[in-house]
């Protein structure tokens, strides 16, 4: 895996959406962005980083009874866009869950999001415990070669890209067939009676080809 740094989102709508809070991310080194544009896409990010400094950082994860209403505001600004980040993470990758790496200063959480939560580790400070962080790091690591199920990647889900057989498989099922129906309703001739067997519909075959055209993954599916 290699740490790639964020900064701004390459995915403009959805950066404008959320306010991209996340600036760096681990991701395979297969998919390890280009030097044109080094920025690791929603697609291809397996662990997100949140990496605040001193000055600026706010734990959205403790609440001190002591606390004004501008760092009220502040945790609870902080809690929601990392919320929305980790929904954007499963609405464009097969998902079981999702960690993510929250960075304070001096001091660093880790997040275990599924679609009912999010499960924290109680903030450890990697200047004193700095192994806690080394062996956190190792076994991350190990699984992502071993299992990469336990780092929350769907194991019935596997991506494919355009330089693989199933690609071309998949564009070739987003041709339009002079078979197709069109769904619309009308009476019909003779010759436009679908024969026996199934049948696949114009609109279906045009959204289908119209999802590929957005630049989200593609993954075929074990059922």
């Amino acid at each position: 895996m290699h740490l790639c740094t964020c900064q701004r989102h390459p995915e403009t709508t959805i950066a404008d959406e959320m306010g991209y809070p996340m600036n760096s991310a681990l991701v395979p080194i297969s998919v390890v962005p280009g030097p044109e544009d080094p920025r690791p896409l929603l697609a291809d990010q397996l662990i997100p980083w949140l990496i605040q400094g001193k000055e600026e950082a706010v734990d959205p994860f403790i609440i001190c009874q002591y606390e004004n209403a501008v760092q009220q505001r502040r945790r609870k600004e902080a809690l929601a866009k990392i919320t929305r980040y980790a929904e954007h993470i499963f609405g464009m990758q097969q998902r079981v869950h999702l960690f993510i790496v929250l960075v304070m200063g001096p001091k660093f959480r880790l997040l275990r999001w599924d679609r009912s939560g999010v499960v924290v580790s109680r903030a450890v400070d990697y200047t004193h415990h700095w192994d806690f962080l080394c062996d956190v790091l190792c076994r991350i690591s190990v699984v992502f070669h071993h299992d990469r199920s336990m780092l929350g990647q769907d194991p019935t889900a596997h991506r494919i890209f355009p330089d693989s057989p199933e690609w071309q498989r998949v564009c070739t099922a987003a041709v339009p067939q002079d078979t197709d129906v069109d769904h619309r309703e009308r009476l019909l001739t003779d010759d436009e009676l679908p024969g026996p067997g199934p049948v696949t519909y114009q609109f279906v075959r045009t959204a289908f080809r119209e999802s590929l055209m957005t630049g989200w993954p593609v993954y075929l599916l074990e059922v």
